[in-house]
């Protein structure tokens, strides 16, 4: 009884520090910073966040090469991994069902369980209920990965050792389950999963590359998401520029009429002003093409860069 009281004041002190911070959420479910999350709502997107979830989940204990490979390995690491898991699904299961009969650990077992199930049912919340897609990101769904790996850990723990291997044994879900989490590490650490979705600097060392001065970097600008990506681009043209390369200008063009008015003004003025042909990059730039093509803009498509996470178009502009 001591500790079920214990145990109750803590859970009300962690209630009571949640209820706290409930209008911060509220207000930081408005601000500007979070508009790029936005819930789609349309009937061929709505029900894109459960998979996502379930997806994330799964590659906190098995993950192998998705990115940077060849879509017939991404095919097959998906089929394999999904193999494993509906292979070792009805021995985990069986275990924590055990965990859950036996004293010990059956209050362990609750808990963690009832914190992930409440955790999942919070991010279904935030996203249909205050309109924020949370499942775009894993790095967002660091509050219970720990728990999956606890809860994983307790059915491996739970596994009876055998020698027979001519069966699906407990035994051999604990060594492929261990091969597998050994297997995603090292996919994680050769950057073959996991990676970062933007990477300004394999888009600087592309342009750097393929382009000459004048050039201007041109990016529209909707929330504050389009401000930090062009200051990273920016960050990694200062860090990788050589002396002689002349650094770019840039550009956030409002997505409205003064934007595009402002990208006609500046491009006309670089042109005239500059001997050479400009080399105008839109960087995820939502513009018709009919108004370049008014500034004498051509697209070049010769160059293209994919894997760097940018929407990324060439143009020279003289």
């Amino acid at each position: 009884m001591r500790y079920l009281r214990s145990l109750s004041l803590a859970g009300f002190g962690t209630l009571a520090t949640a209820l706290v911070w409930l209008p911060i959420a509220r207000s930081v479910a408005g601000n500007e910073m979070t508009t790029w999350i936005a819930t789609n709502y349309e009937l061929s997107d709505v029900f894109l966040p459960i998979p996502r979830l379930l997806a994330w989940i799964i590659t906190m204990v098995m993950l192998l090469p998705i990115e940077r490979v060849d879509k017939t390995v991404v095919i097959g690491s998906g089929v394999i991994v999904l193999g494993i898991l509906i292979w070792a699904m009805p021995i985990l299961v069986q275990q924590w069902r055990r965990a859950i009969a036996n004293s010990p650990t059956r209050l362990p077992m609750i808990t963690l369980m009832g914190y992930l199930f409440g955790s999942l049912i919070m991010f279904l919340w935030l996203i249909y209920g205050m309109g924020k897609d949370a499942s775009l990101a894993a790095r967002y769904h660091f509050v219970y990965f720990p728990t999956v790996i606890l809860i994983v850990a307790v059915a491996l723990a739970n596994c009876r050792l055998n020698t027979t291997f001519n069966t699906i044994t407990p035994n051999k879900v604990v060594t492929v389950m261990l091969i597998m989490s050994f297997l995603g590490s090292l996919t994680v650490v050769s950057d073959l999963g996991f990676r970062k979705s933007l990477h300004a600097d394999a888009l600087v060392a592309y342009i750097q590359k393929t382009s000459t001065a004048p050039i201007l970097v041109a990016m529209t600008h909707q929330t504050h998401s389009e401000l930090r990506e062009l200051v990273a681009l920016a960050y990694s043209f200062e860090r990788l520029n050589p002396p002689e390369f002349n650094s770019p200008q840039f550009m956030l063009v409002s997505d409205n009429q003064y934007g595009r008015e402002q990208i006609s003004s500046n491009v006309k003025h670089l042109v005239a002003n500059q001997p050479q042909p400009l080399n105008l990059i839109g960087v995820n730039l939502d513009i018709d093409d009919n108004i370049l093509t008014e500034l004498g803009c051509r697209q070049d498509n010769t160059k293209d860069l994919s894997g760097s996470g940018y929407r990324d178009r060439f143009y020279l502009c003289n």
